[in-house]
């Protein structure tokens, strides 16, 4: 989950295509959550593997805050630790979503679509002239008072 040839993880595209969103059901995403994504790129010639996780918050009115990213990657793929983000979301009528996220100053956008508890899967497919970036990943509900001390010490 969407990258362009900026400074950004090569692991988010920077489209998504044949999404319509009216934010209808922006509540569907609401809290502390986690992801993973993973993928490859390639250039017709090279091809390299990525990974990422990272958690974000949203507000269920469709603003992502507290964003933090790690990523990874196999041959000319760049890590980046720590890494911050914000961004906006909208989910529509049929609980497929759109995210906008500006990573360290540069826009990125990634496809989602809501299940029933709660969670998401993501996918992304980018396609150049010269390359392409495909991957896939999970987003899960995260409970943040799961890792407290007090939870911890029973």
């Amino acid at each position: 989950m969407f990258f362009c040839s900026c400074v950004l993880p090569s692991f988010l595209p920077s489209t998504v295509h044949g999404q319509t969103n009216t934010g209808v059901n922006n509540s569907e995403l609401n809290g502390n959550y986690a992801f993973t994504f993973r993928g490859s790129s390639s250039n017709g010639n090279v091809s390299s593997v990525y990974a990422a996780v990272g958690r974000f918050t949203a507000d269920g009115a469709g603003t992502l805050t507290n964003g933090e990213l790690d990523t990874n990657g196999a041959g000319a793929g760049v890590a980046l630790v720590a890494q911050t983000f914000t961004g906006t979301y909208s989910i529509g009528a049929d609980h497929r979503g759109v995210m906008n996220l500006n990573i360290g100053g540069s826009p990125a956008r990634l496809a989602f679509a809501m299940m029933a508890n709660g969670n998401a899967r993501l996918s992304s497919s980018t396609h150049r002239e010269g390359w392409e970036r495909i991957g896939s990943g999970t987003m899960e509900k995260a409970d943040a008072t799961a890792y407290s001390t007090a939870k911890i010490n029973r």
